[in-house]
């Protein structure tokens, strides 16, 4: 079977099985944790997942259920100039540490993957 970026390729005329939609779901998934791992602590928008998979969400998703992986999202507001808000794209931000307290500068290691 051969691959690509967009993983495992199907066949041509006729609907992936439920095997090979799993394992594209999987190669996606892990080419997401491997974005998240190469900048860690780093905030990522759509734009570093978009080129991946469509469903990047649902892969960001699976890396936390599936691997393990702390991955907060931020929501981004920006105030109009008449005072009211706008909700624009958030980023998501791996943590493979954990950050002692909530003004600390401190970390300890949680569950490293890389």
């Amino acid at each position: 079977m051969s691959q690509d970026f967009h993983g495992p390729a199907s066949h041509a005329s006729d609907q992936p099985t439920v095997h090979e939609e799993k394992a594209q779901r999987i190669y996606h998934r892990d080419a997401i944790a491997a974005i998240f791992k190469r900048q860690p602590l780093e905030e990522l928008d759509s734009s570093a997942f978009k080129h991946v998979t469509e469903h990047y969400q649902q892969r960001i998703s699976n890396c936390r259920t599936e691997l393990g992986m702390k991955i907060p999202y931020t929501k981004r507001w920006i105030t109009r100039e008449d005072g009211s808000k706008q909700r624009i794209e958030g980023t998501w931000r791996y943590q493979p540490y954990e950050q002692l307290g909530p003004s600390s500068d401190q970390y300890r290691h949680t569950k490293l993957l890389f």
